[in-house]
Formats: C-alpha cells, structure tokens, sequence
C-alpha cells in the first residue's frame, strides 16, 4: 500500500463536485501508437508522435530531429508565463532506454533559448544511480511512454506541467500536479465559498427586520465565519485571507452572482441567492 506524500487533507468535500477536464481525444488510439513507435525503427516517426501529443495538451511543438538538432522544441503559450522545452526522443527495443544520456538532451538548451530540458522514451530504469544524478545536473526531466500518456488522460494543461519539466524523473512530480487538482486551492476556496454563501445567508434570514445590526460581511468577519463552521464539521482545516478573497471574487463575479459588493468591491458583501 502506498500513501501520496501530502499532509492529510481535513478540508469538508464541496457540496457541488470541482470540475474536471475529460482526457485528450482518441487518448487511447495516441497510447497505441505513440507504445508502437516507441519500440519501432523509425525514430523520426517516434519524434513527430511525442510533438503531436503535447499539442494535444496545448502546446506549440515543432519537430526538427536529424543530425546537430533537437529532435523537437515545445512552446507553452502562456504570454508572459510562457516557457520553452527541449525535446530529446528514445527508441528502444526493450522496455527501457540503454544507455540514456541525459548531457545530450540539454545540450541544445542554451543554444535554441530553452528554459527546459526532456528525455522521453518507453521507460528508464531508475535503478541507474549514475543516470538519475546526471538528470539533476544536466537539469533534465525524464518522460516515460507512461508518464505522457498520463497526462495526456487527465488533459493536463502547459501551466500544471512546468513543474513537471523540473530535473528527475516526471513520474515523480505527476502525482503532485493530481493532488492539487483534487486537494489543492481549488477544493479550498470552493469550501469557502459554500460556507460563506450557506452561513450568510442563515444570518440574513435570521436578522431579518433589523437590518442596522446585521454585520458587513468583510474578509476578517468571512475567515471567522468560515473557521467556526468548519470546526463545527469537526475539521481541524483554517481558512486562509486569500481563500476567502478569491470566494468572494467567485460568489460575486457576474457569471455566478450569488452574492454582490456592499459598497465597492475589495470591501465586504451581501448574499443575494439563497
């Protein structure tokens, strides 16, 4: 048995399932073909596959391969968040890479303005001591078959998978990237905001006809309210300034208008929809 190397998330679950992206499309015809390639002999065929599959993930990929070349480079389009990957692509004919060299794939960094480095082929061995430190110093992620069809299963985005490009091998930073989806900021500010929606609300209804006393529902009065609602779920969870901001720009955002500004926004709010 094994447990994710994450503190035990006491957070409620939100009422309303957070969404979810659905896996890239034909995910398992691109498994398929991308484990067949892999084993093939024709490793530009293999090249172009990879740089097609992280389109499929949003990225810009442009296949160079040959002779005194990356195999391929992928662009992020982030705007000023964008970021720049180096491609090196393994054929083997067993289950692992022999001999991978991870000099060689961070060798054309510099020269074509990369921030980072990948190797990616049907598996590597982690047994292989002198590989793994090499990944670290070269600053090299290494992607197995399984790794990017992972991804490509839960329609992991550019922004998620720069953590991943980071030196070691990815199958170690995926399972962080699933957790926040799950247990990260997401889940946290959706409690808030349920909380703030469902316990304001309550107080509305109950001061009702005196309105003079009803209190402005500000981030402090929000972050108090939603901590003693979670200790009464027996939740041990506290809730953050920034969670209660990001709840309130949720609740009153004119796609959802559940509640609405008081005075102006940044300030504190009214619940509007029970």
């Amino acid at each position: 048995r094994f447990r994710a190397n994450h503190p035990i998330d006491d957070w409620p679950e939100p009422d309303e399932p957070l969404s979810s992206r659905s896996a890239v499309r034909d995910v398992d015809a691109v498994d398929s073909r991308l484990r067949e390639l892999a084993h093939g002999d024709d490793p530009e065929a293999f090249e172009r596959a990879i740089c097609e599959a992280f389109d499929a993930l949003g990225f810009v990929s442009r296949h160079i391969g040959g002779q005194g070349a990356p195999d391929g480079v992928l662009e992020a389009p982030l705007g000023r968040l964008a970021y720049r990957v180096m491609v090196e692509c393994k054929t083997s004919s067993g289950a692992t890479v022999p001999n991978p060299d991870a000099a060689e794939a961070a060798k054309w960094r510099e020269s074509y303005g990369g921030d980072y480095s990948m190797i990616i082929g049907p598996s590597f061995s982690e047994a292989d001591s002198e590989f793994t430190s090499e990944l670290d110093l070269h600053r090299v992620s290494a992607w197995s078959i399984d790794d990017l069809v992972a991804a490509l299963c839960i329609a992991a985005d550019p922004d998620e998978l720069r953590a991943v490009f980071g030196p070691g091998y990815a199958e170690d930073h995926l399972p962080a990237l699933v957790w926040e989806r799950t247990h990260g900021r997401a889940k946290r500010v959706a409690v808030t905001a349920q909380l703030i929606h469902e316990v304001v609300w309550r107080r509305q209804v109950s001061l009702l006809g005196n309105r003079e006393d009803a209190p402005a529902i500000s981030e402090d009065v929000a972050m108090a309210l939603v901590d003693e609602e979670l200790e009464k779920r027996g939740s041990t969870a506290i809730c953050a300034r920034d969670e209660v901001r990001a709840a309130f720009a949720h609740l009153t955002s004119p796609l959802v208008r559940e509640a609405r500004w008081l005075d102006e926004p940044g300030g504190a709010i009214v619940v509007i929809y029970p």
